[in-house]
């Protein structure tokens, strides 16, 4: 946004593609255009973007309620008190928080009900910020040649690995509609 570009450098490369799913404290499967969306008890985070489509859902919510937490610490606690019945999480941090907290046999990836594949809500690419009062500009494209050799030869998948995430097969890009 120009806002982030007033006091932010960014380098080239995507650090990360962001995947949004639903989870869920039992195994659920949901329609790729949500249309269980009025018995939905939603819990999404504070400062999230999911998305074009879905955040325009979010503006009139359609859902049974919606809980806005400030963690996904908290997202899935409020899961598991059933005051709400899924969640929207960023996969890779929800993995490793299910992980950490040991409730990986206890929040479940809600899956699509027509492929069974993981129900994403949005993918976005992430990019590192540099701050332009404290960075040289300089640095910049030295750390984005570094990243693209990290990425290339393997390294971050290696680190990525370290965490034994459990991370699910994923589906071509199709985020959910969110549009009638």
């Amino acid at each position: 946004t120009e806002e982030r570009q007033a006091w932010g450098m960014y380098n080239e490369s995507v650090l990360i593609d962001e995947t949004y799913v639903f989870f869920a404290s039992e195994p659920m499967a949901l329609s790729r255009d949500l249309e269980e969306a009025s018995e939905l008890r939603v819990g999404t985070q504070l400062g999230y973007y999911y998305g074009k489509r879905f955040d325009r859902m979010l503006q009139d919510p359609p859902f049974r309620a919606l809980e806005v937490a400030q963690t996904i610490p908290h997202s899935l606690i409020l899961l598991r008190a059933d005051r709400t019945n899924v969640f929207i999480g960023d996969l890779l941090p929800t993995l490793y928080y299910l992980k950490e907290l040991g409730l990986e046999d206890e929040i479940h990836i809600v899956r699509e009900k027509d492929s069974g594949m993981p129900l994403v809500v949005s993918t976005s690419p992430t990019y590192v910020t540099f701050s332009k009062r404290r960075v040289d500009p300089g640095y910049v494209p030295v750390f984005d040649k570094a990243l693209r050799s990290v990425r290339a030869d393997s390294t971050f998948d290696v680190i990525l690995d370290q965490y034994q995430l459990n991370v699910p097969e994923l589906p071509p890009e199709r985020p959910v509609k969110s549009e009638p």
